[in-house]
C-alpha cells in the first residue's frame, strides 16, 4: 500500500489539524504506516510485530506526533537542511518558497501549512 500524497488535502485545508499532522508524518515516512493517533494521549501509537520473539509477539509503541500543520518550527523539520526557505503573508494567505538550484512554491491558509506543501513538492522532485 502506498501512502497518499497529502499536498491536495493540505492545500484545501483552512487550518491545520492533528488528522493532517498524522497524514504528513506518514507521507514523510517518519513512522510505522500502521500508526494511529491517540487523541486521549496526543501521541502516535502502533503495534510492532517482532517475528523473532516467542510466538511473534507484538510490542505496543508510542511516540510524540509533531504539530506540523500548526507549528512553524515543526513544519520546518520537513525541509532538508541543504535547502533555503522563505515565508510571506498575513491573515489566511501565506506563500512559502523552498529551494536551492530549483524553487518550490506553495500557498496556504497558514505559514506552517505552506511550508508543509512546499517541503513535499521539494521531496517529490528528489
Amino acid at each position: 500500500m502506498t501512502t497518499p500524497d497529502p499536498i491536495a488535502r493540505l492545500e484545501a485545508a483552512d487550518k491545520g489539524s492533528r488528522e493532517l499532522d498524522l497524514e504528513v508524518h506518514k507521507a514523510a515516512k517518519l513512522c510505522d504506516p500502521s500508526a494511529w493517533y491517540s487523541e486521549h494521549f496526543d501521541q502516535l501509537e502502533w503495534n510492532e510485530h517482532h517475528p523473532e520473539a516467542p510466538g511473534g509477539a507484538d510490542e505496543f509503541c508510542t511516540a510524540p506526533l509533531p504539530h506540523y500543520t500548526t507549528n512553524f518550527d515543526a513544519a520546518l523539520t520537513l525541509v532538508r537542511g541543504d535547502l533555503w526557505w522563505r515565508v510571506e503573508g498575513r491573515g489566511k494567505a501565506f506563500t512559502a518558497q523552498i529551494g536551492k538550484s530549483r524553487q518550490f512554491h506553495a500557498g496556504a491558509a497558514g505559514p506552517a501549512l505552506a511550508i508543509c506543501i512546499a517541503a513535499f513538492r521539494a521531496r517529490e522532485a528528489v
